[in-house]
């Protein structure tokens, strides 16, 4: 039996949405054991050789390797890149990415979420249900293999199980709302600091799903040949929407203006800026802007469908 991921209900199963968006979401982690079928229809060798195969579209950034926390140079796994447009491009070789697969290392591919119909399902399902731009990327390991040391994400990840077996720690520790910014990550020696002791230990097997919320530390080691599906999903910040703002402020000239030297003048000025802004936050056009920013930041966001007729396929004179 394959199942498909149409609906948020389907990728949380067997726990009802709102027992995880009531209690877990954004709050704490969450281990959601399922069927052994629940992602055969997203995720399987087969497939994930049929996308390894397709040595057009990975570069060294997108397919990665590391093995024992360590990430491998690409000379080690790539060949010269075939576009001259691009000086110095380097390509993943099949045959190499294959053979450091043997020795024991990690295999990471960043950006799934558009590539085939069923990724595309899970992105659309998880950007509808939390309004956030969602991003797929698969880790394949092999025994005693961990790619990465204790970590947190600028994000929240619903990891997805489909092959083998994988033991995860998720310990106490959790960043304040860390974003992709160097004054707002942790360091490794920051990160030991504050990881604190394991809250929970669980082995995924296929069709598990594991939430840990943004920041929360977590590390995994295989016990076997796996894969997951590691769907990273980002909500607009606050920062997201000052920016936002910001550039429609430029069309009022009160936030072009000079600001006065010192005194009560620009004590008055501030306040004035201050109004303004409140005013400006709460205006019809922001609530419009910031709508559009959500969905315009979304992976998926439609298709083409080309208006194909008979007509249209005659062969031109």
């Amino acid at each position: 039996m394959v199942s498909s991921i149409e609906t948020i209900a389907h990728l949380l199963a067997p726990m009802k949405p709102e027992t995880f968006f009531a209690d877990y979401f954004g709050r704490k982690p969450c281990y959601i054991p399922g069927p052994p079928h629940k992602f055969r229809g997203t995720m399987t060798w087969d497939v994930l050789g049929d996308l390894t195969s397709m040595t057009g579209i990975w570069s060294s950034e997108s397919l990665m390797m590391l093995s024992h926390t360590e990430k491998i140079p690409a000379q080690a796994y790539c060949v010269p890149g075939v576009d001259r447009r691009q000086a110095n491009s380097l390509n993943p070789d099949p045959e190499k990415v294959l053979a450091l697969l043997r020795q024991g290392a990690s295999l990471v591919l960043n950006r799934l979420e558009t590539l085939t119909p069923p990724l595309r399902s899970v992105t659309r399902v998880l950007e509808e249900a939390l309004n956030a731009q969602t991003q797929i990327n698969l880790y394949c390991s092999w025994e005693n293999n961990k790619a990465f040391r204790p970590h947190e994400d600028t994000h929240d990840v619903f990891a997805l199980h489909c092959e083998g077996e994988k033991d995860w720690v998720i310990y106490e520790g959790k960043a304040d709302l860390p974003i992709n910014h160097p004054d707002y990550k942790l360091t490794r020696e920051q990160r030991e600091a504050i990881k604190g002791k394991p809250l929970m230990r669980v082995t995924m097997t296929p069709g598990d799903v594991l939430y840990i919320p943004r920041g929360q530390l977590h590390d995994a080691l295989a016990r076997e040949g796996c894969v997951h599906l590691a769907c990273g999903t980002s909500r607009m910040l606050g920062m997201d929407l000052v920016t936002l703002v910001w550039r429609m402020a430029l069309a009022d000239p009160l936030f072009r203006a000079d600001v006065p030297a010192a005194g009560d003048e620009q004590a008055a000025f501030l306040e004035q800026v201050g109004e303004r802004l409140a005013r400006l936050m709460t205006s019809a056009p922001v609530r419009e802007a910031v709508a559009e920013y959500q969905h315009g930041n979304r992976a998926v966001r439609g298709a083409y469908r080309f208006p194909v007729t008979p007509d249209d396929m005659a062969a031109a004179e």
